[in-house]
């Protein structure tokens, strides 16, 4: 709408022509705004209930609500947009304990020092969305370099010995073990679906995967770190000792925000058949890095 005061009344020093716009961001749009030469500007805004307020030349910036809903809209956006595939770099520390032993005859359980029997996973994953881009499913897959302590509790040590592998009382009274464990290093393939989830305003919330693996033993060692009429010394062997060269399990994953708990557990068993206490293997923890 258009007027033109300065020729409709000559001489009276009027602006020669007023403008004024109304305009909707959309049909359905509760807000409508009023602009008079873009200098002078009424916002009418009608909430759910047909209450109307008015506002006499409002701030360029957006309110409260306006700022929200353009985040939420960017999330949205990114959301679609970058969370079609994922890489992370991951950092997993827990502890490892021993599932259904079976001591033959003559022989008891492996008692394992729990703080000591710690676990450390290293890896690099990969988060490839199944179906359309608002799809929450995804698939995982990526390499793992896992490093499994397993520390003896009391003054006990690991022997090989006629080709196998057990747990024996050291011998010698005057040797005090303040450490002694069997250590190994492995690379693992997991492939895991995995569900997430996202708020009103797609921020991360609930998190959830599940899948196997399979893997192959890199190397294993025994550490002894014992004390001798007042000299401590610390002893390392390289070897085999009879354990299962490939691995394969089931793992898992379950957050919430930030936190993040997985739970690994190996179908094979730790020793070979006949050559090593009979028993497998669960490791536990939380997760430092990555999803």
């Amino acid at each position: 709408m258009e007027f033109y005061p300065d020729r409709d009344t000559p001489g009276q020093r009027l602006p020669e022509q007023i403008r004024i716009t109304t305009h909707k961001q959309n049909p359905n749009a509760k807000r409508v705004d009023v602009a008079l030469n873009k200098a002078f500007k009424i916002q009418v805004n009608t909430d759910d209930d047909g209450n109307r307020s008015v506002k006499i030349n409002p701030t360029p910036g957006r309110d409260r609500a306006e700022r929200e809903a353009h985040r939420d809209s960017t999330r949205a956006k990114n959301y679609e947009r970058n969370n079609n595939h994922d890489a992370n770099f991951i950092l997993d520390l827990g502890l490892n304990a021993l599932a259904n032993q079976h001591p033959g005859a003559g022989q008891s359980a492996v008692d394992l020092r729990p703080g000591g029997s710690r676990y450390v996973n290293l890896g690099f994953d990969y988060s490839l969305r199944l179906g359309g881009k608002s799809s929450p499913m995804y698939l995982v897959l990526g390499p793992e370099f896992a490093f499994n302590n397993y520390m003896l509790n009391g003054n006990n040590k690991w022997l090989n010995q006629n080709n196998v592998t057990s747990v024996v009382r050291e011998a010698d009274p005057t040797r005090q073990y303040d450490k002694t464990k069997l250590a190994t290093a492995t690379v693992n393939l997991p492939l895991m679906l995995q569900l997430k989830l996202h708020d009103a305003h797609y921020r991360p919330t609930f998190a959830l995967a599940a899948g196997g693996f399979v893997g192959y033993r890199l190397g294993s060692w025994t550490k002894l770190k014992y004390t001798t009429d007042g000299t401590t010394y610390k002893d390392k062997d390289h070897s085999s000792y009879n354990l299962e060269d490939f691995q394969y399990g089931l793992q898992g994953t379950i957050g919430y925000g930030d936190l993040t708990l997985f739970a690994k557990y190996n179908l094979n068993p730790l020793f070979k058949a006949g050559q090593g206490p009979d028993t497998q293997v669960v490791s536990f923890g939380v997760r430092l890095f990555g999803n």
